[in-house]
């Protein structure tokens, strides 16, 4: 039996190196009904461009098969066949910005999925409870991680992502010096690494070019938050 050897160890960490978990960008476009909203605020940044600037964590997704037991036979020992993927849910933690925009943004997106306070520009703030086409509130969310060296090394996708919930924050005087933060439950359809090779021999390519940039609203019918 080989023994542990430290020099073999380090050299393979010499020369394949490490890849840390501090070095990524969060990036998406905004969905149909996000596109035509501005959020009020002096920034001179566009809210996309903030929230890959302010998100502090992500988590990438864990995949897990659902797996049912068989008997090989009808009788005798019994195997585990998978017949499913379950996907782990996903969060992220956004440092806020003074004129809270990033809270603005991901509120007014939740209240657009469903409407449960009314329109964001207070003309009728009665809620209609109604929930809006999937295909109108969806978006492909990226994640990019880089090496030491600024070389992106991954790219994960989560296809039709939309947010499921904002965590409540709590406000307190003694709190001093502390950072106000905004965590986003994230769900999605189903999810990739991009240019990693599948069941087919093929590479996962994206389904859409990723956008990171924002497109200013064409139209006139623009919903300031």
């Amino acid at each position: 039996m080989a023994g542990f050897n430290i020099n073999s160890f380090q050299t393979n960490i010499s020369q394949y190196g490490v890849l840390q978990t501090n070095k990524f960008i969060v990036a998406f476009a905004s969905p149909p009904i996000m596109q035509n909203v501005t959020v009020s605020g002096a920034s001179t940044l566009s809210t996309e461009q903030l929230i890959q600037v302010r998100a502090e964590s992500v988590k990438i997704p864990g995949v897990t098969l659902l797996q049912t037991d068989v008997q090989r036979y009808g009788i005798g020992s019994v195997q585990k066949m998978p017949f499913a993927a379950r996907f782990t849910e996903n969060s992220i933690t956004f440092i806020s910005d003074r004129n809270g925009e990033i809270y603005k943004y991901f509120y007014t997106w939740l209240n657009k999925i469903f409407d449960f306070s009314g329109t964001a520009d207070a003309t009728n703030v009665s809620a209609s409870y109604l929930t809006e086409y999937k295909d109108n509130y969806a978006t492909d969310l990226h994640v990019y991680v880089f090496d030491n060296s600024g070389n992106q090394i991954k790219d994960i996708v989560m296809y039709r992502a939309y947010p499921e919930s904002i965590n409540d924050i709590n406000l307190d005087w003694s709190n001093n010096n502390q950072l106000m933060k905004v965590t986003v439950s994230m769900t999605f359809r189903d999810w990739a690494m991009l240019g990693v090779s599948n069941n087919k021999g093929g590479a996962v390519q994206p389904t859409t070019a990723p956008t990171t940039s924002y497109s200013a609203p064409t139209t006139s019918q623009t919903t300031s938050i």
